[in-house]
């Protein structure tokens, strides 16, 4: 791989998963990880997609990675437009209608029953920050960073977040400095 080759595909990266971080409309995800798949996160996604597709709603449904907090499984991040992403707790299949209905329709965007937090670092909406819940608070995430950020079979986001990076720099040095 050449270099002028990589950052095309980095560009090409970055564009998709700037769509993904700041949505253009309502973005729903779903963590779906061995924890989350022995209480349904699977079934919960596929709910999810049918909802989204019979109500014709404008909005995307993605799976992402394990966040860690597998005590609330299945996790369902929904980001709307300009707005923090709210993380939903405790979310099967047959709680979907109305997570969908309150969370990616409604004016308010919250669905309150099972709100867990917002992500990041600030509370919003009477919902605690992500970063302020007892499990995550004090977490520095470097090497697990991107996990329940990204979508794991989504390459694109991969390389938009650092993926492939030391490949590239290997591949411009000589081996003896490799």
């Amino acid at each position: 791989m050449t270099l002028p080759r990589y950052k095309e595909m980095w560009q090409q990266a970055d564009d998709v998963w700037t769509r993904t971080a700041r949505p253009a409309h309502p973005l729903i995800k779903v963590g779906v990880a061995t924890c989350s798949r022995a209480v349904g996160a699977e079934e919960t996604l596929e709910a999810l997609r049918r909802e989204v597709e019979a109500r014709g709603l404008d909005a995307g449904v993605m799976l992402t990675g394990c966040l860690g907090l597998c005590y609330a499984e299945p996790l369902v991040e929904v980001v709307r437009p300009n707005g923090p992403g709210i993380l939903y707790q405790h979310v099967t299949a047959d709680k979907v209608i109305p997570l969908v209905v309150e969370a990616a329709v409604s004016a308010s965007g919250i669905a309150r029953e099972h709100g867990l937090a917002v992500v990041g670092d600030r509370e919003s909406s009477g919902l605690p920050a992500l970063n302020s819940l007892e499990f995550m608070r004090g977490q520095v995430r470097r090497l697990m960073a991107n996990c329940g950020v990204t979508d794991p079979e989504n390459i694109d986001h991969y390389i938009a977040r650092g993926g492939y990076e030391g490949l590239v720099r290997a591949l411009g040095m000589k081996p003896v400095d490799v």
